[in-house]
């Protein structure tokens, strides 16, 4: 019974450990400032991402999202390529902020 004992607690410390490592259970903004709503105000649709970093600076994590041809951009547009889309995630004030990205673009924002 103490063999069980000290093996169960070697898995308990070595699964804590693992998860302390990757960063489990902590927040992807502890080390970054969390994106006002003045700033969050000054991204506009269609804006650059470099012109999206340098307003709010690298996002806290990201998406990758490949959609198939023949699907509609807003606005009556059609595209018949696939198109690659990045989710941009930031901290707010109130809870986590999205911008969609593709070419390089702001294509749609949501938060606050």
């Amino acid at each position: 019974m103490r063999k069980f004992l000290i093996v169960l607690f070697g898995i308990a410390a070595t699964v804590l450990v693992l998860v302390y490592a990757t960063g489990c259970g902590t927040q992807a903004s502890a080390d970054k400032p969390s994106l006002s709503q003045d700033q969050y105000a000054s991204i506009e649709v269609g804006m650059s991402t470099d012109q999206l970093k340098i307003i709010a600076g690298e996002p806290a994590r990201t998406e990758a999202k490949s959609m198939s041809g023949g699907h509609s951009m807003g606005g009556g547009s059609m595209t018949g390529g696939s198109m690659n889309m990045e989710y941009w995630y930031y901290q707010g004030t109130k809870g986590w902020l999205r911008f969609e990205v593709a070419d390089n673009k702001v294509t749609s924002k949501s938060g606050y």
